[in-house]
């Protein structure tokens, strides 16, 4: 209903409500302004900010700022404007406005199996009425543990006798899969002759499941050679299944079970040997004093078609930093065969080394 007022300007009356529409429709317009700049603020920036994973386990975080079929581009603090083609990316999480939906969208570019998968780990979202927004489950960025072990030992008099020994150690670590390898070597003569020469090396993946991802099973291969046991060469292959009991900092304790097949070519004597085995493993360590830890790590090789026929090695490792890279390591080794090995070597192998062990 449109009313005149007696200085020549109107009203338009609706209800309870009136707007001057004098003075050129200035009311009005301010009205409009302000109802759009309201809508605005409502309907948030299109600028969206996310986390995006990688089939290879890195992580990206920045925003969003286009999308296409085949490609995400987002925008890094560091790295500036990246294309990301989708094909490369296994998960997206995107940060929705708190008054839109309240909470964090994962979009999941796996396959079916991955997507059940991540749909086992939980609603990590953070609990809490009236927050602007819950967090989204953040992935952590691949880990990379490298160790370099060195040691070195002289005597002389009555013998004279040097030892040097070598560890390296390379370990990838993600929240599931765990790349570990390691290969060591040790060498040492007496009186000019050479009394140890031994090498060992060994690739393992391990996918962890389950509850707090407790579970977990394993694939490994490991060669070793040791002429002074009459070993030219020994190659175990083998997978299995175990479960962390404890795995924290200052206490991690473990125990697996695995079959596999171990071939042995031995130096003289004893013929070659391939055998179907069972490996039983467990493993402990423990905060001792400080940031010193104390591990034991017991390993069984028993013939499945000869149980009498094993293989055992127990290693004792005190480990004790120094800095935050460096430590010093002292090990102890035992290992035993219930066969005889052929030549002068021994069932029972014991040796004690000590090394400069640094991290990085």
């Amino acid at each position: 209903q449109s009313t005149e007022r007696l200085d020549g300007t109107s009203a338009v009356i609706c209800g309870p409500w009136t707007v001057d529409c004098g003075h050129r429709h200035m009311h009005v317009t301010r009205l409009i302004s302000l109802v759009v700049v309201g809508c605005t603020l409502l309907a948030g920036s299109p600028v969206q900010a996310a986390i995006v994973r990688l089939h290879n386990g890195d992580q990206l975080t920045g925003r969003i700022v286009a999308e296409q079929a085949d490609q995400v581009q987002l925008e890094h603090e560091v790295l500036g404007l990246l294309s990301i083609e989708k094909a490369q990316v296994a998960e997206l999480i995107r940060d929705e406005p708190a008054a839109a939906s309240g909470h964090s969208t994962v979009a999941n570019l796996k396959s079916s199996d991955a997507e059940r998968s991540e749909a086992g780990r939980g609603d990590t979202r953070a609990a809490g009425e009236g927050a602007a927004a819950s967090s989204s489950a953040m992935v952590p960025a691949p880990e990379w543990v490298r160790q370099i072990a060195l040691g070195y030992s002289v005597s002389s008099g009555n013998t004279v006798e040097e030892g040097l020994t070598g560890k390296l150690a390379l370990t990838r670590k993600t929240r599931h899969d765990e790349w570990t390898a390691r290969t060591e070597g040790a060498y040492a003569a007496s009186q000019g002759t050479m009394i140890t020469q031994r090498y060992d090396g060994s690739l393992r993946y391990a996918f962890s499941f389950g509850p707090n991802l407790a579970w977990y099973n394993f694939y490994k291969v490991q060669g070793s050679h040791d002429r002074f046991a009459n070993v030219d060469g020994r190659l175990v292959v083998s997978s299995g299944i175990g479960y962390w009991f404890a795995d924290r900092e200052d206490w991690k304790a473990m125990a697996e079970v695995g079959v596999g097949w171990e071939r042995t070519n031995f130096r003289r004597v004893t013929p070659n040997r391939g055998d179907p085995v069972l490996i039983p493993r467990a493993y402990a360590r423990k905060t001792v004093w400080g940031d010193s830890t104390l591990s034991q790590d017991v390993v069984v090789w028993p013939s499945l078609g000869d149980p009498s026929e094993y293989r055992l090695r127990a290693e004792t490792v005190l480990d004790h930093p120094v800095t935050g890279r460096m430590s010093l390591q002292l090990r102890f080794v035992d290992e035993y065969q219930s066969s005889e090995p052929g030549g002068n070597a021994k069932r029972n192998d014991a040796r004690l080394t000590s090394s400069l062990v640094y991290a990085f």
